[in-house]
C-alpha cells in the first residue's frame, strides 16, 4: 500500500492534485483510495446534528453550520488529546493496509492501493504520515491570488502551518519530502504532475530506499522556480568574483557567461528544466550511477 499526503493552504489546489494522483493511479493499474485526516471529525459532526454520517448531505445544506462546528469540535477534541483525530485516522489506515492483503477487482486481479490524503494541515499529521512512509507534498500557491484569501476561516488553527510554510517562516522541507508550485494554468500543473507521475505512483524505483540529496534531485523534488534559481547563481556568481585565484580575464568571462544566463532565466527564455532536467525526463541509468558515486 502507498500513501500520499497533500498539504497547503486552503483552496490552493490540493484538491486538483489529488484527482490528478487518483486518475492516473487508475490508468497504471493500481487501486485509488481518497481518506482524509478530517474523515471521522466530519462524520462525528454529522452525527452530533442528525445527519448519520452523511456529512456530505450536512455540508450541502448547512454549510456554514458544518463548518463551525467541525472547528469547535475538531479543536475541543484536541484540547483534551492533540493525537485523537491522527489515532482515529491511523486506524481506519491500518484497517485498509489489512484488507489490501486479500481485495482484488472485478476480474480477481490484486492491485495495489494508493490511499490519496489532501487536507494534511498538522505537524501530528505529517508525523503520522511518515509513520507509514508516505510520500508527503506541500502545494504552494507561488505569489498566485487563492480563492477565499481574506476569509475569516483563514485565522483558524488548522490554516497556521500551511500559512507560515506558504510565507517562509516554516522551512517546508523539514515537513514536506516534496513541494509543487501551483501558480500557472490548470494545463501547467498538469505538465508538473505528468513529470512527476512515476515518482508519485511508486514506478519510479529510486523514489523509496535513500533519498537522493543531490542538487538535480533536490531541485525537481522541491520545484524550485526561476527567481529561486537566479538567486543561486548570483550568490554563485559573487562568491567566483570575489576569489583571488582567479585573474581579471577569467572572471570577465565568467561573469559574461553568468550575466547571460540570469537573463535568459528572467525572459523566460530558459527554465530550470533546462538546467536539472536529464535524470527525471528518463535518463534514470544515469542518474542511479550518480546517486551509488556520491554516496560512495
Amino acid at each position: 500500500m502507498q500513501v500520499i499526503v497533500l498539504g497547503g493552504m486552503g483552496r490552493v489546489g490540493k484538491t486538483d492534485v489529488a484527482d490528478w494522483i487518483v486518475d492516473a493511479a487508475k490508468e497504471d493499474g493500481m487501486n485509488p483510495v481518497r481518506l482524509s485526516f478530517a474523515d471521522p471529525l466530519k462524520k462525528q459532526a454529522a452525527a452530533d446534528a442528525g445527519y448519520g454520517d452523511d456529512w456530505r448531505k450536512y455540508k450541502a445544506e448547512k454549510p456554514e453550520d458544518y463548518r463551525q462546528v467541525c472547528q469547535d469540535l475538531g479543536a475541543s477534541r484536541r484540547a483534551e488529546d492533540p493525537d485523537y483525530w491522527v489515532n482515529l485516522w491511523k486506524m481506519q489506515l491500518a484497517d485498509m493496509a489489512k484488507a489490501e492483503l486479500e481485495a482484488t477487482n472485478e476480474d480477481g486481479i490484486w492491485e495495489e492501493t494508493v490511499v490519496v490524503v489532501d487536507d494534511c494541515r498538522y505537524p501530528n499529521e505529517v508525523e503520522a504520515a511518515r509513520k507509514f512512509e508516505a510520500l508527503t507534498m506541500f502545494v504552494y500557491a507561488g505569489g498566485r491570488e487563492i480563492p477565499e484569501s481574506e476569509a475569516a476561516w483563514r485565522a483558524h488553527e488548522s490554516e497556521e502551518m500551511s500559512q507560515r510554510i506558504e510565507g517562509g517562516d516554516l522551512d517546508g522541507s523539514e515537513y514536506f519530502d516534496w513541494a509543487l508550485v501551483n501558480s500557472g494554468s490548470v494545463s501547467d500543473l498538469e505538465d508538473k504532475l505528468e513529470k512527476r507521475r512515476d515518482y508519485l505512483t511508486g514506478l519510479a524505483p529510486h523514489r523509496f530506499g535513500n533519498v537522493c540529496k543531490c542538487g538535480e534531485c533536490a531541485t525537481f523534488r522541491y520545484d524550485i522556480q526561476n527567481t529561486e534559481l537566479i538567486e543561486s547563481i548570483e550568490a554563485a556568481l559573487d562568491t567566483l568574483l570575489d576569489d583571488e585565484d582567479l585573474t581579471d580575464e577569467q572572471k570577465d568571462i565568467i561573469e559574461a557567461e553568468f550575466d547571460e544566463m540570469i537573463e535568459d532565466l528572467k525572459n523566460g527564455d530558459i527554465e530550470v528544466d533546462d538546467f536539472f532536467g536529464k535524470y527525471w525526463k528518463g535518463d534514470k541509468d544515469e542518474h542511479d550511477d550518480d546517486a551509488d558515486d556520491s554516496s560512495a
